[in-house]
C-alpha cells in the first residue's frame, strides 16, 4: 500500500490503482486497500468501477459488524464508504455509531490512545472541530511521540481558523517524522505551506513550500502552489 500511496502522491494516480490492484491479488478481502482504490477511481473519473469497488467494501465491512456490532473501526470504514458512494445520511449515522464504540472502549480504559484517536478522528470527519482539538490533545498526552497525532491536531486547529497554532503542531510533527520518509515530510511541510499562506506569512510559506519540493520535486500539486505564493 506504502507504494500506491506514494505513486498518488507523485501525481500516478493510475499506477497507484494497479499497485492497488497487485495488493488485491494477495489480500482481495482487505477493505482499507478496497477504499483507497475506489478514492483514487474517483479521482481519474472511473465513477462506476469506484462505486462497484466501495460496494465490495461495503458487503465485507457489514460482514465485520454483524460478527461484532461494537467494532468502531468498521464503522468508523462503513462512514467513509457511504460518503463516497454519496450517501451522507447513512455515512454521519455510521460515524455516530462509530463514535459510540470509542466511548465505550474509553469508558473500560481511560488511557486507551487508539480509541481517543478514532474519536478524535471521527469528531473531524463530524466537522465537530472543538470537541476534535480536545480529543487530540488527549491523544498527545498518551502519545507525545507519534507524529501522526500532531499532523491530525493541526489540521483541526487549521479549520477552527487558528494558523499560527496549527502551524506549531505542524513544526511538531514535522519534528518526529523519521528523516527518511521523505514522502510523509514533504507532505507535513506542504500542509504548513497552506497555513502560513492563508495566515499570509508569505515568506514562511515559501520556505515550507519550497522543502516540500526539494523532499519531492515531481508534486505538480506544489509547483503551482509555489507559483501562486509568488503573485502574492
Amino acid at each position: 500500500m506504502e507504494k500506491a500511496q506514494e505513486l498518488y502522491q507523485n501525481g500516478s494516480i493510475e499506477e497507484a490503482i494497479s499497485a492497488y490492484d497487485e495488493a488485491l491479488n494477495i489480500d482481495p478481502e482487505n477493505e482499507t486497500i478496497l477504499i483507497r482504490k475506489a478514492f483514487d477511481l474517483m479521482v481519474v473519473g472511473k465513477v462506476n468501477e469506484s462505486a462497484e469497488t466501495y460496494e465490495k467494501a461495503l458487503a465485507l465491512l457489514d460482514e465485520d459488524l454483524e460478527e461484532d456490532p461494537g467494532d468502531a473501526k468498521a464503522w468508523q470504514d462503513r462512514a467513509r464508504v457511504l460518503g463516497g458512494l454519496n450517501r451522507p445520511e447513512e455515512a454521519a449515522q455510521a460515524y455516530e455509531e462509530a463514535l459510540d464504540a470509542y466511548d465505550q472502549r474509553i469508558e473500560t480504559d481511560p488511557k486507551d490512545a487508539d480509541a481517543w484517536m478514532g474519536r478524535a478522528n471521527v469528531l473531524l470527519n463530524l466537522g465537530r472541530w472543538v470537541e476534535a482539538s480536545e480529543a487530540y490533545d488527549k491523544v498527545t498526552e498518551l502519545k507525545p511521540l507519534d507524529y501522526n497525532v500532531w499532523w491530525r491536531k493541526a489540521e483541526v486547529i487549521s479549520a477552527i481558523g487558528d494558523m499560527n497554532e496549527s502551524v506549531e503542531a505542524y513544526d511538531k510533527a514535522i519534528s518526529l517524522i523519521p528523516a527518511n520518509d521523505t514522502a510523509e515530510l514533504a507532505l507535513a511541510y506542504a500542509a504548513k505551506s497552506e497555513d502560513l499562506a492563508a495566515a499570509e506569512r508569505w515568506g514562511g510559506a515559501l520556505e515550507a513550500v519550497d522543502k516540500s519540493l526539494e523532499l519531492n520535486p515531481k508534486s505538480g500539486t506544489w509547483w503551482h502552489f509555489k507559483a501562486f505564493i509568488l503573485t502574492e
